[in-house]
């Protein structure tokens, strides 16, 4: 199979999830009847 030059490389995550440092993070849900969110979380600075 030929990769085309306009798609980046995916980053899966198998097995294990992974440790990142980031002040945001986001996810998405998706629902049957178009029930969809996102939500956005911010990390907490004291």
């Amino acid at each position: 199979m030929k990769r085309r030059v306009a798609c980046a490389p995916l980053d899966y995550i198998t097995g294990q999830g992974r440790e990142i440092d980031t002040d945001y993070i986001m996810s998405n849900n998706f629902a049957f009847g178009g029930i969809n969110t996102s939500l956005i979380f911010r990390r907490f600075k004291t």
